[in-house]
């Protein structure tokens, strides 16, 4: 049983889709069951996964030793045909994100003759941390958690359309209709949705976390597609792949 604190929302017998949020989590949960749709805010240490049914996760899993992970450049290629390539940057070997300096993750970059790691890049490397040490420490997890990438699923199942900001309410609407047309057992209307939302979710976490969601239902049915088809392993054992 683990000793870490349990998760404000509920994700015993649940599907699980998660998103990064600031000091934390933005998680939306669905009993089979009951059809209870749950969407919530975990704090960053809280996030306990071992009583779901399947989870996807919008976090890097899997890390290379070296070079760039084939996922992250079959990925970027298919969200170029949409305008999106920049939604997603190739995550740098093991090492380099294992470093909790910025100072020294540059000088090794710059020794490895790679790309420094963005600010962004590298204020995601803690949450990539944490679900690695969550992964290898639980190796049971690594058979029900998938890493996925919500915008290449809305770029996939939305068929082309053009997907309008993501920040925006329009962008956020219409990613919620290509939800709908994916998931039918998702009936909220847009204010339903968002009456749901907590005050401490940002709109388009809560959004992503949705279609993470979905994600997680359908790779646990066997109906999602990876990229690539078949998963590449990192050193630790754990798949290196994005689930839409």
């Amino acid at each position: 049983m683990s000793s870490q604190p349990s998760s404000p929302v509920n994700l015993r017998d649940c599907y699980v889709g998660i998103d990064g949020a600031k000091k934390g989590w933005a998680v939306a949960s669905w009993n089979p069951a009951t059809k209870f749709l749950e969407f919530g805010f975990v704090p960053e240490q809280a996030l306990v996964l071992e009583l779901c049914v399947f989870a996807a996760i919008d976090i890097p899993i899997g890390l290379l030793d070296s070079g760039k992970r084939e996922c992250d450049v079959v990925a970027q290629k298919r969200l170029g045909l949409c305008g999106k390539s920049s939604s997603l940057f190739p995550i740098p070997p093991r090492p380099l994100v294992e470093i909790v300096s910025k100072k020294e993750s540059c000088e090794l970059a710059e020794a490895l003759s790679i790309s420094k790691p963005s600010p962004f890049a590298f204020a995601l490397f803690p949450k990539i941390r944490t679900i690695d040490k969550m992964l290898r420490e639980s190796p049971n997890l690594n058979v029900k958690v998938v890493e996925t990438h919500p915008e290449l699923a809305f770029a996939i199942h939305g068929a082309g359309r053009k997907l309008f900001g993501k920040k925006t309410i329009r962008g956020c609407f219409s990613r919620l209709d290509i939800i709908r047309e994916v998931w039918p057992e998702f009936k909220l209307t847009d204010i339903e949705f968002i009456e749901k939302i907590e005050p401490q979710l940002v709109f388009d976490d809560a959004v992503d976390a949705l279609m993470s969601l979905v994600v997680s239902i359908r790779a646990h049915r066997g109906d999602a597609q990876g990229f690539p088809e078949v998963p590449q392993l990192d050193s630790k054992g754990l798949r290196v792949q994005i689930v839409v």
